[in-house]
């Protein structure tokens, strides 16, 4: 194959790894990944919530970059099978790269959600561990087929809903929350759970007249069947309805 073509090959490849996406032929900086930018407002650190430069500015990646420039100096001199060797190098670390944050962001996500499991955040906020977790799964799957992309995406999704669960934010999550299928009563005097109330809630009906329809949903497993005004803490409703899912939440705003 000719040098050239060969060259222009390899060039097409090196763009096509996630370390250099954000390069155009006329800039061969050492910029920081822009992909995970938005990722400083949702990581711990001393200073607030930055990105760890380690991660992002790897030893990986500074070597695939000064392999790039290389591999263009060489080939603007004409040494075109120097040329190709240096972009094939560039490469091979860009990949390295790649792998790198992938892991360290699992393990950051990791880390998060042991700060939720000993938090006891799964029942305080059981939809966003949910989101989180399912998130962090499909990272690690990601990540044994060499999916860096995905996960890395999916990594950034868990550890940013459960740092600012940390921090004491809400969290945003992508498609929001579908409605729940179940609501456990809490207690009278603080909240004033009745099925009137309950149904109140937007994420029940939005509308207390339709408290029948939780009552004839329930009545069978309700202490007193005959008696709809008497619901004790801790039971849960079962609340009607398609496309529900899940344990009502009161972080969520639905």
């Amino acid at each position: 194959m000719n040098h050239r073509i060969s060259l222009a090959v390899l060039i097409l490849l090196l763009f096509s790894v996630s370390a250099f996406a954000q390069f155009n032929e006329l800039d061969i900086k050492i910029p920081v990944f822009k992909q995970i930018t938005f990722y400083a407002a949702a990581v711990p650190g001393e200073d607030g919530y930055i990105i760890p430069q380690g991660i992002v500015n790897n030893e990986y990646y500074l070597q695939s970059v000064l392999l790039t420039e290389q591999a263009r100096e060489t080939f603007d001199s004409g040494l075109y099978d120097a040329s190709v060797a240096f972009a094939e190098e560039a490469i091979y670390f860009a990949k390295l790269s790649d792998e790198y944050v992938s892991e360290q962001l699992i393990a950051e996500a990791e880390r998060l959600l042991s700060w939720a499991n000993g938090n006891n955040i799964p029942a305080k906020y059981p939809y966003y561990y949910s989101v989180s977790r399912n998130y962090y799964e499909t990272s690690l799957a990601s990540f044994q087929v060499d999916e860096w992309d995905g996960a890395r995406t999916n990594a950034i999704k868990s550890i940013e809903i459960l740092a600012n669960l940390q921090s004491g934010r809400t969290p945003v999550v992508e498609g929001g929350a579908s409605l729940p299928s179940q609501y456990t009563v809490r207690p009278w005097i603080t909240y004033g759970d009745c099925l009137w109330k309950i149904a109140a809630d937007p994420g029940v009906f939005g509308d207390a007249s339709r408290w029948p329809e939780l009552y004839e949903a329930n009545k069978a497993r309700m202490p007193q069947p005959d008696n709809p005004h008497l619901i004790l803490i801790g039971f849960i409703i079962n609340i009607p309805g398609e496309n529900r899912s899940g344990m009502w939440d009161p972080s969520i705003k639905y």
